[in-house]
This record gives structure tokens, C-alpha cells and sequence, in this order.
């Protein structure tokens, strides 16, 4: 065997994604570890939405919606929940509710972002099955009614709607008033229906 005293040919990398990160990793893995702090930021904003949709309550001339953040039921799903004092069980409770939902973290480490608004039925195994049955079917007639973008029925969300990003940047201040806006709009067609079912 000949050996060339060269030794093998270098051979550079071609693939455009890959040289892209490599030329400038250090500045993307800067930018990258700023992403708990962005959503720590987001996440404490998002609840905050809590004041506001309050204020809205009031300016509407409503005394029986009440607004409440719930970090607690699934730390990885917080909601702000807004339900009538009468849909309520002693505990605080509803068993329908409409709501602002999103993933903690806000930004997944594939930079996703979730936001959700619907009206929630509850969790498997704690929800009142009569009221999330009842729902569930008067939901394709309530999405009919709510129009574009309502979608499907999932488990706990007979209605519900994603709230989405426009384009690559996230403009929290326009998706905020988005999700308030759908809420507002899912309360309006839905709260005299759970009225009915609870």
C-alpha cells in the first residue's frame, strides 16, 4: 500500500444550514441561551393579561365574569380562565370555562410558539362529563357560528381557535390583543349556551 505524504484530502463542509451555524455559532448560541428569559418574560406578560381582561369585563357593563390566571392544574399549560360566579362550585370551579391558553415554555426549543383560545371543558378524569358531552355536541354548530379559524373538537376544547405569530418575528402585544379579541368573540357566542348545559 502507497501512502501520499500528503495524507487525505481535506474536504470542506458544503451544507449551507451547517456552514451558516458554524460561521456564526457563537452569536446563535447567545441569542440562543436568552430563550428562558424571553419566556419567563412572555409567560409573566401573558398572565398579566388577567388586569386587562378585568378592566374589558367592567368596561363592558358585566358584574358576573371572573377573570382568574390558573398556573396551578397543569404548570405546563397555564390558562387565564374567565367564567360566570354562576357556572362555579363552591371551590371556585367551573366546569366550563372560556379561556387563554399557552405551553410553558411559550417558545419550544425548536421555536414554536402555542397559544390557544377556547372554551375548556377540564382535564381527563376531573371534568363534569355531562356538561363536556352536552358541549360537545352543540360544538360543530358553535364553530359554524364562530366562522374561520375555529377548529375541530380536541379532548378538553369542544372549541377553540390557535392564536398565531405573523411571519418569523413574535409581536406579543398584537397576539395578546388577538387572543383577548377571540375570547371576547368565543364569550359572546358560547357563555349563554354553558349557561344552559351547567
Amino acid at each position: 500500500m502507497t501512502q501520499d505524504a500528503t495524507g487525505p484530502a481535506f474536504r470542506p463542509i458544503h451544507n449551507d444550514r451547517v456552514r451558516f451555524y458554524l460561521d456564526h455559532f457563537k452569536i446563535i448560541e447567545e441569542w440562543a441561551a436568552i430563550r428562558g428569559e424571553a419566556n419567563e418574560e412572555l409567560h409573566n406578560l401573558f398572565l398579566n393579561q388577567v388586569d386587562t381582561l378585568a378592566q374589558e369585563v367592567l368596561a363592558r357593563g358585566h358584574k358576573d365574569i371572573d377573570v382568574r390566571a390558573d398556573e396551578e392544574t397543569n404548570p405546563r399549560k397555564p390558562r387565564i380562565v374567565m367564567s360566570k360566579h354562576g357556572w362555579q362550585n363552591a371551590a371556585g370551579q367551573a366546569p366550563a370555562a372560556i379561556v387563554i391558553e399557552w405551553h410553558n415554555p411559550s417558545i419550544n426549543r425548536h421555536g414554536e410558539f402555542t397559544m390557544y383560545v377556547g372554551v375548556r371543558v377540564g382535564d381527563r378524569g376531573v371534568r363534569d362529563e355531562r356538561v363536556a358531552d352536552r358541549l360537545s355536541g352543540l360544538a360543530p354548530q358553535l364553530r359554524r357560528t364562530l366562522g374561520q379559524p375555529w377548529e375541530a373538537e380536541s379532548e378538553s376544547f369542544p372549541v377553540w381557535r390557535w392564536i398565531l405569530q405573523d411571519g418569523d418575528t413574535l409581536d406579543e402585544g398584537s397576539l395578546l390583543a388577538e387572543a383577548r379579541a377571540a375570547a371576547w368573540k368565543c364569550w359572546d357566542v358560547c357563555s349563554g349556551v354553558i349557561d344552559e348545559v351547567v
